[in-house]
C-alpha cells in the first residue's frame, strides 16, 4: 500500500478548499463525491482528473458551516466502512457460492 500524497489549496476561508491527491483517478473520485454529496453540511463538491498522463486528482469542497478538511475526513471514514461491508459481503457471497 502506496502513502497517500496530498496538497490541499485553501481559498479564503476554511469552508471551501480543493484537495489535489497525486497518483489517484477516477477510482477514489467518483466514490468520494458521491459520498460527499450526501453530506448535510455540503453545498458543492465536484472532482476531476486534469488529463490522463497526469496522475492527479482534484477535489473542491464547499461546504455551510465546517472546515472542508473536517468533512473530506468525516467522508474518507464513511467511505473506509462502505469498502469494508461491501469486501464483508462479497467474501460471504464468494463463500456461499463455493459451497452450492
Amino acid at each position: 500500500m502506496s502513502t497517500l500524497k496530498l496538497q490541499i489549496v485553501q481559498d479564503s476561508d476554511e469552508k471551501n478548499a480543493t484537495f489535489i491527491f497525486e497518483n489517484e483517478d477516477h477510482t477514489l473520485g467518483n466514490p468520494l463525491r458521491y459520498v460527499l454529496s450526501k453530506h448535510p453540511d455540503v453545498s458543492f463538491v465536484g472532482y476531476s482528473v486534469p488529463h490522463p498522463y497526469e496522475e492527479k486528482m482534484h477535489l473542491r469542497i464547499q461546504t455551510k458551516s465546517k472546515p472542508a478538511r473536517d468533512v473530506l475526513k468525516e467522508a474518507t471514514n464513511t467511505l473506509e466502512e462502505m469498502m469494508t461491508t461491501l469486501k464483508g459481503k462479497m467474501e460471504d457471497a464468494l463463500r456461499e457460492a463455493e459451497i452450492s
